[in-house]
C-alpha cells in the first residue's frame, strides 16, 4: 500500500539539541499515529468485520 501521510502538524526539525526535543519528538509520534491510524481504520474495520479482500 503506497499511501502519503499528510506531515503538515510535525514541528519543525530542531537546529540543535536542547529541552523541547522531547517535546517535539512527542508531538512528532502523536501526528504520525494520527494520520496512520486515520489511514488504517478503514482497512482495519474490513478485517475485524471478516469483510474478504475486494469485496
Amino acid at each position: 500500500m503506497d499511501a502519503p501521510l499528510p506531515l503538515d502538524d510535525l514541528p519543525p526539525a530542531p537546529e540543535r539539541p536542547g529541552a523541547t526535543v522531547p517535546v517535539d519528538a512527542r508531538r512528532a509520534v502523536t501526528v504520525l499515529t494520527r494520520e496512520l491510524d486515520a489511514l488504517l481504520a478503514p482497512l482495519t474495520g474490513q478485517l475485524e468485520a471478516g469483510v474478504p479482500a475486494g469485496s
